[in-house]
C-alpha cells in the first residue's frame, strides 16, 4: 500500500512526457475546431513533438499542410479525426484497447471519465499489422490456432520487403518506384486493403489500373502499358487527372459515380488512343469498381478493360458485306447494280472513306440493254474503263474521269494495268510526290477527316473465269487502322462480291438476249416448216435423192443388203468376192459375212482389193510413183425384225490405202534408222581402231628415239645410223599425227555440218601452192608405201593466167587431204604399178566434166545450200572455176561398191575397212565441202583399173593482190624479218617460234598480252635505240590480258603518239569464221590466220 500511496504521487502529464510513444490528448468537449473538421489536442508530449520534426502533429491538426501528400485519403483523414473525437459509449467508436492506422503510425486510443481521450502511436507498422491477424484469427477460432481453410502455396505479395522471386520485369519496375514520394506512400505503409489491391492489379491477366486516393493515383498492370501507348511510364505513381489529361474528362463522371458507390460499366467505347506510331481507333469495354475500404468508404477505383476493337470493327465490315451481299441479291441491270453498290459502300466512311467503282467495257460493243462486252486481261486498243460509282469524290476530281483509255496514263489508269496482270489487289502507298497523292490532293476525307496514307486497287475478277476483268475498285485504307490481314480480307471478300454479282448479272442479260434471239429464230423456224410442209411430197423425193447422191459422193461407202426371208440367207456375193477382193482376203471377210447372220452382232476387218493405187516413192521423188495394192476397213452392222431375225446389212466401208502405206513406210523407216544405228557404232568402233593404231605408233617411235639417244651415248655406233634411225621414227611420227589430224578434222566437220555451224572463210591465196602443200604432205608416206606421187598444172592455168584467187583454203586442203588419202590407201597393196597422180586446171564457165572428158561432176544440192559468206565473196569481182583431179593405179571399184560412194559412214565393201582402213565419212565430206563452194564432185572407176576423182570448186579472181605484187619490190625479200610471237601455251609457243627460225626470221616472245605490250615499250617504235620490230603474231584466247584487249591498247598507243607509226598485229586463233575475223577486224587486227597455216600466210603475203 506504501508503494501505492507513492505511485498516487506520479502525475498523469509526467507519465504522458516521459512515454517514448507519440501522445496526444484530446478534450472530447473542445476535440474539434467548429468549421474546420480538424483535431485540437491539450497535450502533446516531447516524443509527438519530436516525431518527424513535428510534421506528425501538423498531419493531425491541419488542414492544408504538405505532408498530407503521405496520407492515402482525404476520407481516411475524416474517419481518423471522428474515431480520435468519439467517446467509447458511441456506438460507431471503438473500444479502449482497439487501434487505427493513420499516417504510418498505429494509434491506439484510452478515454478517461468519458471526456480526455490519450492517443498512442506506435511506428512498428507490420508487427501491428501481425499481430492484428492473430487477434482477428483468435476471435474468428477461438480453439484453433490456425485458419482450417487457408490455402498453401507459394506467396505472390510483391509488396513485401523480402524480394519477390517470381516478380516480372514490369513488376520489378513498379518495386523500383519511389512511392515515399507519391500520395500512397512507401510500399510499408501501405494498408491491407492498397495492398491487396495492388496484388490483385498485378495478377489480373487482362488490362487492369488502381486508381488510389483523392488525387487519383495510378497503379496498373503490364498488359495496361499497351493501352496507355506514350503516357507510360509517366502515369505509373502520378495523378491520373494530371497524367491523363486529355481524355480524362471522359473518365470523371465515372470516378464520381463510383465515390458514389456505384459500379460503372462501359461497352465497346471508342477511344484515339495513340500506340504503333499513329492515333489508332480503338475500341474497349470498361468497368470501374469502387474500393471499400473496412468502414465503407471509397478509397479507390479498380478498372478493368477488355479491348473490343476487333469486335467492333468486324461488325462494322460484316455489316458492309451483308448489306452489299443482300442489296446487289435481286438486282437484273447493271445501272441499278452499281447505284445500290455505290450506296452500300458509301455507308461506311471508316474503313471506305473514299472510293471509284469501275467498268471494263468495249467502245464498240455494247448491247441494247447496257450489258457491256468485258475484256479479257488481255486488251486491244478499243477497250475502256467507264467511271460507275464514286465515294467522297467530287464529280470534277482529277482521281475520277468519266472514261479511261486503256492505252492511255489518265486517273488510276497505270494502277490498273498493273493488277490486272496480277490478278491481285494491289497496295498504294500515297506518298508526296506519287502520282495516286497528286490525284487526291486536296481531298476533304470522310470517316475521321485524316488522309489515307494508302489504297487498295482490286481486279474485279469471277472465281469462276479464265481470268477476265469485269471492273476495278479503287478504295481508301481508314488511316486510322493498321491493314492487317482482317481488313485485307474485308476488302477481297467486298471485290469477289462485287465481281461474283456482277457477272452473275452479265450472264442474266446475255441470257435473257440469247432467249430472245431463240425465240425470234424459233418463230422463223415455224415459218419455214410451214413452208415445208406445204411441199413434203416433193421434198420427201429430194431427200432421197439427196442421200443416194450422198452416198455415191462420200469417201465412205455405204451400202444396204436386203434379204428376202429369215430362211434365205446366204448372200450370192461370190463373184464379187473374187473380182475384187485378193483371194487370201476373200476367205476371212466371208466368213465374217457368215459370223454376222449367225451371231447377228456387228464386225470389223480389213480386206486388200485387187486394185492398185500411185503412192509417192520412198526415196522423195515427187514426180516418180510406185505401185501399191488398196485396203479397206469394212463394219457391218444387222438390222434385226421385232422376233430377233437379220432382214437387213448396213455396210460401211473406208478406204485406209494411205493408212497403211504410212504403216509399211514407217516400218521401212524403222528397218533404215536401225540400220543407221549399227552403221554409227560400226563408224565409232572403225574410228577407235584408227585412232589407237597410229597412237600407238607415235608412243612406239617417241620411245624408240628416246632409247636410241640414250643407246648412243653409251655406245660408239656411227652418228648416220643413228641419225637414219631417228628421221625414221620421227617421220612415222608426223604421218601418223596428220592421219590423226585427218580423222579429228573429219569428225569436226562431219558435226558441223548436221548442225549448219560449219563456215566457209574466203582467203586469198594461190591454188597452185595449196595443192603443191597437199602433195608434200604425203611424200613421205607415198615414199614409204612405194607408191609414185606427183602433180602437175594443166594448160588452162597458163592460158588464163590466175595466180591468185579467194577461196576457203581449209576447206579446200581438206578435200584434196581425203582423195590423196584414198588414192594411196587403195594403191598401196596393188602389186602393179603405183602411182598417184595429182593436177589442177581453171575454168572461167562452170564445167559439167572433166579437162579429159572422163569424169562427169555430180551436184546433187541446190544452190541454196551454198555458204553466204562466199556468195558475198563471188559478188565482189570476177568469178572461175578451180579443178582439181586425183588420179590411181589402185584396184578400183565393182559396181555395187560405187553405188555405195559418197554416203555417210560407208564404204566399198565390208572388208575396206580390214584391208585399207578407214571409216567412211571422207567422200561424204568431200562431196558436201565442194557444193558448199559452189562446186561438185564426180569420178569414174574400173574394178581392177584404178579410180578418177574429179571436183571444181567456184572461187573470185584476186586482182589487188596481183596488183600489189607486180608494183613489189625484191627488197623485202632480203630484209630479215623480226616477229613477237605472243602466246600463253609454251609448246605450241615453242614449235611456232622454232618454225619461223627455219624461215630465217628473228622471233621474240610473250606469254601474253601484258608481256607483248611491256615488250612495245622497248623497240624502235617507242625508242630510238630500242629492238626492231615488223609484225606481232598475237593468240587470242589467253590469261592476264587476251589478244583483243592488247591490240585495243596497241591501237590507242598509237593514236596518243606513245607507239610511233603502225605496227601490224595478226591474230592466231582455230576459229575463223566471219564473226571472228569481223571482231578481230573490229578490235585492230590487220589479219586472222588459223594455228596450222600461220608459217604458209605470212610468208605469202606482205603485212608490212
Amino acid at each position: 500500500m506504501l508503494q501505492a500511496d507513492t505511485l498516487n504521487d506520479v502525475g498523469l502529464l509526467e507519465f504522458f512526457n516521459s512515454d517514448p510513444r507519440p501522445t496526444f490528448v484530446l478534450d472530447l468537449q473542445i476535440a474539434m475546431i467548429p468549421g474546420e473538421n480538424t483535431l485540437q489536442p491539450v497535450h502533446c508530449n516531447p516524443a509527438m513533438l519530436a516525431a518527424d520534426v513535428g510534421k506528425l502533429l501538423q498531419a493531425i491538426t491541419k488542414t492544408n499542410d504538405p505532408h498530407r501528400a503521405r496520407v492515402h485519403d482525404s476520407g481516411m483523414v475524416s474517419k481518423f479525426r471522428r474515431w480520435a473525437s468519439m467517446g467509447c459509449t458511441d456506438s460507431t467508436s471503438l473500444s479502449n484497447g482497439e487501434h487505427f492506422i493513420y499516417a504510418a503510425w498505429v494509434w491506439t486510443k484510452v478515454v478517461i471519465q468519458e471526456r480526455w481521450v490519450v492517443m498512442s502511436g506506435i511506428s512498428n507498422l507490420v508487427e501491428a499489422r501481425n499481430q492484428e491477424r492473430e487477434k482477428s484469427k483468435m476471435q474468428s477460432h477461438p480453439t484453433s490456432k490456425s485458419t482450417a481453410g487457408s490455402l498453401e502455396g507459394t506467396s505472390s505479395d510483391w509488396t513485401g520487403q523480402a524480394p519477390f522471386s517470381d516478380c516480372s520485369p514490369h513488376g520489378q519496375f513498379v518495386r523500383h518506384i519511389d512511392w515515399a514520394k507519391t500520395q500512397l506512400g512507401a510500399m510499408n505503409t501501405w494498408d491491407d486493403t492498397l495492398r491487396n489491391m495492388a496484388i490483385l492489379v498485378m495478377k489480373d491477366p487482362r488490362p487492369a489500373v488502381i486508381f488510389w486516393g483523392s488525387e487519383l493515383v495510378m497503379l496498373y498492370n503490364e498488359p495496361y502499358v499497351e493501352l496507355l501507348g506514350s503516357f507510360h511510364p509517366s502515369c505509373m505513381g502520378g495523378s491520373a487527372r494530371i497524367g491523363l489529361a486529355e481524355v480524362w474528362h471522359h473518365f470523371e463522371p465515372i470516378i464520381q459515380r463510383n465515390i458514389a458507390g456505384e459500379s460503372v460499366e462501359e461497352l465497346s467505347s471508342l477511344v484515339f488512343l495513340a500506340r504503333n506510331g499513329y492515333t489508332e481507333e480503338t475500341y474497349f469495354s470498361l468497368k470501374f469498381i469502387p474500393i471499400i475500404d473496412s468502414q465503407g468508404y471509397t478509397v479507390g477505383h479498380y478498372e478493368s478493360v477488355i479491348e473490343t476493337t476487333k469486335e467492333q470493327i468486324s461488325q462494322r465490315r460484316l455489316t458492309t458485306v451483308l448489306g452489299l451481299s443482300e442489296q446487289t441479291a435481286n438486282v437484273r441491270d447493271l445501272d441499278s447494280y452499281w447505284a445500290l453498290a455505290t450506296e452500300v459502300l458509301s455507308h461506311n466512311d471508316k474503313d471506305i472513306p473514299f472510293a471509284l467503282l469501275y467498268s471494263v467495257t468495249n467502245s464498240e460493243t455494247l448491247s441494247a440493254s447496257g450489258a457491256e462486252t468485258n475484256s479479257l486481261n488481255v486488251t486491244t486498243s478499243k477497250d475502256q474503263c467507264r467511271l460507275r460509282g464514286a465515294i467522297g469524290l467530287t464529280a470534277a476530281s482529277p482521281a475520277a474521269p468519266l472514261y479511261l483509255d486503256f492505252q492511255g496514263s489518265e486517273g488510276f489508269m497505270p494502277y490498273f494495268r498493273k493488277v490486272m496482270q496480277l490478278q491481285d489487289p494491289t497496295i498504294v502507298e500515297l506518298n508526296e510526290g506519287t502520282l495516286a497523292a497528286g490525284l487526291l490532293y486536296g481531298l476533304k476525307w470522310r470517316g475521321f477527316g485524316d488522309p489515307s496514307k494508302a489504297l487498295v486497287v482490286c481486279p474485279l475478277v469471277p472465281t469462276s473465269s479464265d481470268g477476265t476483268v469485269l471492273g476495278f475498285l479503287v478504295i481508301g485504307l481508314n488511316p486510322r487502322r493498321p491493314y492487317d490481314e482482317d481488313y485485307r480480307q474485308f476488302i477481297q471478300v467486298i471485290s469477289r462480291l462485287l465481281s461474283t454479282s456482277l457477272n452473275s448479272i452479265v450472264l442474266h442479260v446475255e441470257d435473257i438476249e440469247r432467249r430472245e434471239r431463240v425465240i425470234a429464230r424459233a418463230e422463223e423456224m415455224e415459218f419455214q416448216l410451214t413452208q415445208q410442209l406445204l411441199l413434203s411430197q416433193r421434198e420427201v423425193e429430194r431427200t432421197s435423192l439427196k442421200f443416194q447422191r450422198f452416198a455415191e459422193r462420200a469417201d465412205i461407202s455405204i451400202s444396204i443388203s436386203n434379204l428376202d426371208g429369215p430362211k434365205d440367207r446366204d448372200l450370192n456375193l461370190t463373184r464379187a468376192w473374187e473380182e475384187l477382193i485378193d483371194d487370201k482376203y476373200a476367205i476371212i471377210g466371208q466368213e465374217k459375212f457368215r459370223s454376222l447372220t449367225r451371231e447377228k452382232s456387228h464386225q470389223s476387218f480389213e480386206l486388200r482389193l485387187k486394185r492398185t493405187w500411185d503412192a509417192p516413192r520412198a526415196d522423195g521423188d515427187e514426180l516418180g510413183h510406185e505401185k501399191q495394192p488398196m485396203w479397206i476397213i469394212c463394219s457391218v452392222y444387222p438390222e434385226l425384225s421385232e422376233d430377233g431375225e437379220v432382214v437387213e446389212i448396213v455396210a460401211c466401208a473406208t478406204d485406209i490405202s494411205r493408212q497403211k502405206w504410212g504403216e509399211k513406210m514407217q516400218s521401212s523407216r524403222a528397218a533404215d534408222a536401225q540400220e543407221a544405228k549399227r552403221q554409227l557404232e560400226n563408224f565409232i568402233d572403225t574410228t577407235s581402231h584408227e585412232m589407237r593404231n597410229p597412237l600407238s605408233a607415235i608412243v612406239w617411235c617417241a620411245d624408240s628415239i628416246i632409247s636410241s639417244h640414250k643407246a648412243y651415248s653409251n655406245s660408239p655406233r656411227p652418228l648416220p645410223n643413228f641419225l637414219e634411225t631417228n628421221i625414221d621414227a620421227a617421220e612415222t611420227i608426223v604421218q601418223c599425227s596428220q592421219h590423226m589430224k585427218c580423222i579429228v578434222d573429219d569428225v569436226l566437220t562431219m558435226s558441223k555440218l548436221d548442225s549448219g555451224l560449219l563456215a566457209m572463210t574466203p582467203v586469198d591465196v594461190q591454188p597452185e601452192k595449196i595443192a603443191q602443200h597437199a602433195v608434200k604432205m604425203f611424200e613421205g608416206e607415198a615414199k614409204s608405201a612405194k607408191v609414185g606421187l606427183d602433180f602437175r598444172v594443166e594448160d588452162s592455168c597458163r592460158a588464163l593466167d590466175i595466180g591468185w584467187v579467194s577461196l576457203d583454203p581449209t576447206r579446200l586442203l581438206q578435200i584434196l587431204i581425203n582423195l590423196i588419202t584414198n588414192a594411196i590407201k587403195f594403191t598401196r597393196l596393188e602389186k602393179k604399178r603405183r602411182q598417184v597422180s595429182v593436177s589442177m586446171g581453171f575454168s572461167i564457165v562452170r564445167p559439167v566434166h572433166s579437162t579429159d572428158g572422163n569424169v562427169s561432176y555430180i551436184r546433187m544440192l541446190e544452190a541454196a545450200t551454198e555458204a553466204q559468206s562466199l556468195q558475198a565473196d563471188w559478188s565482189m569481182g570476177e568469178t572461175l572455176y578451180v579443178a582439181f583431179t586425183v588420179q590411181d593405179t589402185g584396184r578400183g571399184l565393182t559396181e555395187s561398191e560405187r553405188e555405195l560412194l559418197f554416203a555417210r559412214f560407208s564404204q566399198a565393201s565390208p572388208r575396206t575397212h580390214i584391208n585399207y582402213g578407214g571409216f567412211g565419212l571422207g567422200l561424204f565430206i568431200s562431196r558436201r565441202l565442194t557444193e558448199m563452194h559452189g562446186g561438185a564432185i564426180g569420178f569414174t572407176s574400173d574394178n581392177g583399173g584404178g579410180s578418177t576423182f574429179s571436183f571444181y570448186i567456184k572461187a573470185r579472181r584476186s586482182t589487188n593482190v596481183q596488183q600489189q605484187l607486180r608494183n613489189g619490190t625484191t627488197a623485202a625479200a632480203t630484209t630479215v624479218l623480226h616477229v613477237l610471237v605472243v602466246e600463253d601455251n609454251l609448246v605450241n609457243q615453242r614449235i611456232l617460234a622454232q618454225q619461223l627460225r627455219k624461215l630465217g626470221v628473228e622471233v621474240a616472245v610473250a606469254n601474253h598480252g601484258g608481256e607483248a605490250l611491256d615488250y612495245l615499250q622497248t623497240t624502235m617504235l617507242c625508242v630510238d635505240d630500242g629492238n626492231q620490230l615488223d609484225l606481232i603474231l598475237m593468240d587470242w584466247e589467253m590469261p592476264i590480258m587476251d589478244g583483243l584487249t592488247a591490240v585495243r591498247r596497241i591501237r590507242d598507243l598509237q593514236k596518243s603518239g606513245i607507239v610511233r607509226g603502225h605496227v601490224p598485229v595478226i591474230a592466231v586463233t582455230a576459229n575463223v569464221r566471219s564473226e571472228q575475223v569481223k571482231t578481230a577486224l573490229e578490235a585492230g587486227m590487220d589479219d586472222v590466220v588459223k594455228c596450222i597455216s600461220v608459217k604458209f600466210d605470212i610468208t605469202n603475203k606482205d603485212y608490212m
